[in-house]
Protein backbone atom coordinates (compact mmCIF):
# COMPACT_ATOMS: atom_id res chain seq x y z
CA UNK A 1 0.00 0.00 0.00
CA UNK A 2 2.81 2.43 0.78
CA UNK A 3 3.98 2.13 -2.84
CA UNK A 4 0.76 3.98 -3.73
CA UNK A 5 1.89 6.98 -1.65
CA UNK A 6 5.13 8.11 -3.26
CA UNK A 7 6.31 11.56 -2.11
CA UNK A 8 5.13 14.53 -4.15
CA UNK A 9 7.13 17.76 -4.35
CA UNK A 10 5.60 20.79 -6.09
CA UNK A 11 3.07 18.53 -7.87
CA UNK A 12 5.80 16.19 -9.19
CA UNK A 13 5.50 12.57 -8.03
CA UNK A 14 8.87 11.12 -7.09
CA UNK A 15 9.94 7.54 -7.64
CA UNK A 16 10.93 5.19 -4.78
CA UNK A 17 13.99 6.48 -2.92
CA UNK A 18 17.13 4.60 -1.96
CA UNK A 19 16.80 6.06 1.54
CA UNK A 20 13.95 7.86 3.28
CA UNK A 21 14.26 8.64 6.98
CA UNK A 22 11.74 10.75 8.90
CA UNK A 23 12.26 12.54 12.20
CA UNK A 24 9.31 14.19 13.96
CA UNK A 25 10.33 16.79 16.50
CA UNK A 26 8.47 18.57 19.27
CA UNK A 27 9.13 22.30 19.38
CA UNK A 28 9.07 23.36 23.01
CA UNK A 29 10.63 25.60 25.61
CA UNK A 30 11.34 24.20 29.04
CA UNK A 31 11.43 26.45 32.08
CA UNK A 32 12.30 25.78 35.67
CA UNK A 33 9.66 26.90 38.15
CA UNK A 34 10.41 28.48 41.54
CA UNK A 35 9.73 25.09 43.10
CA UNK A 36 12.50 23.57 40.96
CA UNK A 37 10.27 21.55 38.66
CA UNK A 38 10.30 21.72 34.88
CA UNK A 39 7.46 23.32 32.99
CA UNK A 40 7.24 22.79 29.24
CA UNK A 41 5.54 25.12 26.81
CA UNK A 42 4.92 23.17 23.58
CA UNK A 43 4.72 25.29 20.45
CA UNK A 44 3.99 22.38 18.11
CA UNK A 45 4.17 18.65 17.64
CA UNK A 46 5.30 16.65 14.62
CA UNK A 47 7.69 19.10 12.94
CA UNK A 48 8.97 16.82 10.20
CA UNK A 49 12.52 16.50 8.87
CA UNK A 50 13.19 13.97 6.11
CA UNK A 51 16.61 12.72 5.01
CA UNK A 52 16.39 11.30 1.49
CA UNK A 53 18.73 9.76 -1.04
CA UNK A 54 18.08 8.99 -4.70
CA UNK A 55 20.16 7.43 -7.48
CA UNK A 56 19.09 9.31 -10.58
CA UNK A 57 19.88 10.40 -14.11
CA UNK A 58 20.94 13.94 -14.96
CA UNK A 59 17.35 15.06 -15.63
CA UNK A 60 16.23 14.18 -12.08
CA UNK A 61 19.49 15.61 -10.73
CA UNK A 62 18.55 18.93 -12.38
CA UNK A 63 15.05 18.82 -10.88
CA UNK A 64 16.39 18.20 -7.37
CA UNK A 65 18.99 20.96 -7.85
CA UNK A 66 16.29 23.48 -8.85
CA UNK A 67 14.24 22.54 -5.77
CA UNK A 68 17.30 23.09 -3.56
CA UNK A 69 17.28 26.76 -4.62
CA UNK A 70 13.57 27.40 -3.93
CA UNK A 71 12.58 28.99 -0.63
CA UNK A 72 9.37 27.00 -0.11
CA UNK A 73 8.31 23.58 -1.37
CA UNK A 74 4.88 22.00 -1.24
CA UNK A 75 5.47 18.41 -0.11
CA UNK A 76 2.93 15.62 0.24
CA UNK A 77 4.08 12.56 2.18
CA UNK A 78 2.35 9.52 3.59
CA UNK A 79 1.19 9.97 7.19
CA UNK A 80 0.23 6.77 9.04
CA UNK A 81 -2.09 8.64 11.42
CA UNK A 82 -4.35 9.74 8.56
CA UNK A 83 -3.57 6.69 6.38
CA UNK A 84 -2.94 8.95 3.41
CA UNK A 85 -1.13 12.02 2.22
CA UNK A 86 -0.42 14.94 4.49
CA UNK A 87 0.58 18.22 2.86
CA UNK A 88 3.47 20.11 4.40
CA UNK A 89 5.37 23.29 3.62
CA UNK A 90 9.08 22.50 3.61
CA UNK A 91 12.49 23.66 2.43
CA UNK A 92 15.36 21.62 1.02
CA UNK A 93 18.69 21.76 2.82
CA UNK A 94 22.02 19.85 2.78
CA UNK A 95 21.74 19.13 -0.95
CA UNK A 96 24.59 16.94 -2.17
CA UNK A 97 25.23 15.21 -5.50
CA UNK A 98 27.93 12.66 -6.32
CA UNK A 99 28.58 11.45 -9.86
CA UNK A 100 28.74 7.66 -10.02
CA UNK A 101 32.12 6.64 -11.38
CA UNK A 102 32.28 5.66 -15.07
CA UNK A 103 28.71 6.73 -15.88
CA UNK A 104 29.59 9.80 -17.94
CA UNK A 105 28.81 7.95 -21.17
CA UNK A 106 25.38 6.66 -20.22
CA UNK A 107 22.99 7.03 -23.15
CA UNK A 108 20.40 9.84 -22.84
CA UNK A 109 21.94 11.18 -19.62
CA UNK A 110 24.89 13.20 -18.41
CA UNK A 111 25.84 10.53 -15.92
CA UNK A 112 24.16 8.76 -13.03
CA UNK A 113 24.12 10.63 -9.73
CA UNK A 114 23.67 9.87 -6.04
CA UNK A 115 21.66 12.82 -4.73
CA UNK A 116 20.92 13.38 -1.06
CA UNK A 117 19.12 16.15 0.79
CA UNK A 118 17.05 17.00 3.84
CA UNK A 119 13.52 18.35 3.72
CA UNK A 120 12.77 20.52 6.74
CA UNK A 121 9.25 21.58 7.62
CA UNK A 122 8.60 25.24 8.44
Amino acid sequence: MLKDYLPIINNVTLYPSDKWSEDSAVVEKTYQTEAGTDQASVTRYDKLTVSAQYRCNSEWYGTFKVWSKIDTLSVSVYDPTVKGYKNRTMRMRKFKADLIENTEGVKDSDGIWDVSFDLEEF
